[in-house]
C-alpha cells in the first residue's frame, strides 16, 4: 500500500533521473568463498523452521545473513570483473565515472593469504593492509596511469567531500571511487 508511486521509468522519462544502460557482469566465488558460503547457508537452514516459515533465532540468522552477504560483496573475482569492465570502457570514457565499492579489506589476488577467525561463527578478515577501495583505485592507475582518481568515503570531512565533488564536476578527477556514500544519488549536471 503506497501513498505515492513514482517508478524509476517515470523519473527517467520526466528528466528527474539520468537515463542509463545496465550491463550485468558475473563474478564467481572461488573454492574457499563457496565453501564458506555453503557453511553459512547450512547454519541458516538449521535455524529455519519449516512449519512457521521463520528463523528460530532471528538475531543469529540476521548475523549469518550479513556474513553471507559480505562473502558475496567481497568476492575475489570482482577484481577480475572490475579490470575487465574498465578495460572495455577505455580511458576516453572513464571521464566522469563513479565506481561504487563495498567496504572492507578482503579481495586480493589468489596468491595472497586470507585468514579467518571462525569463533562464534564470526568470519572476519585479519592482517590486511589494503582496502578494497584502494585496491581498485590502484588497479585503475596501473591500467590507465594518466587517469586521475580519488575516493569519496565517510572518512572524508564535509569540506573534503565538497572539494572532491567540485573537482569531479570540473573534470579534474576522472574516476571517483565511493564507499557507503553517493549511493542514493548525486547531482553532477555534467
Amino acid at each position: 500500500p503506497y501513498v505515492y508511486n513514482f517508478p524509476m521509468s517515470q523519473a527517467i522519462k520526466e528528466g528527474q533521473l539520468m537515463e542509463y544502460c545496465y550491463y550485468p557482469k558475473l563474478a564467481y566465488l572461488n573454492e574457499t568463498e563457496m565453501q564458506e558460503y555453503a557453511e553459512i547457508t547450512e547454519q541458516l537452514l538449521r535455524l529455519f523452521d519449516n512449519k512457521t516459515k521463520q528463523f528460530k533465532d532471528n538475531q543469529k540468522a540476521k548475523k549469518l545473513l550479513m556474513i553471507r552477504k559480505r562473502i558475496l560483496h567481497k568476492s575475489e573475482d570482482k577484481i577480475r570483473v572490475f579490470k575487465e569492465i574498465i578495460t572495455e570502457i577505455g580511458t576516453d570514457k572513464l571521464k566522469y565515472c563513479f565506481v561504487y565499492v563495498p567496504e572492507g579489506k578482503k579481495m586480493f589476488d589468489s596468491d595472497e593469504a586470507i585468514l579467518y577467525s571462525k569463533s562464534d561463527n564470526d568470519y572476519e578478515a585479519e592482517n590486511y593492509e589494503e582496502t578494497i577501495i584502494k585496491k581498485m583505485l590502484d588497479i585503475t592507475k596501473e591500467i590507465f596511469p594518466n587517469t586521475t582518481c580519488n575516493t569519496y568515503t565517510g572518512k572524508n570531512s564535509k569540506v573534503e567531500r565538497k572539494t572532491i565533488l567540485q573537482g569531479f564536476e570540473k573534470g579534474q578527477i576522472d574516476v571517483l571511487f565511493a564507499m557507503k556514500c553517493l549511493d542514493e544519488g548525486v547531482d553532477v549536471p555534467r
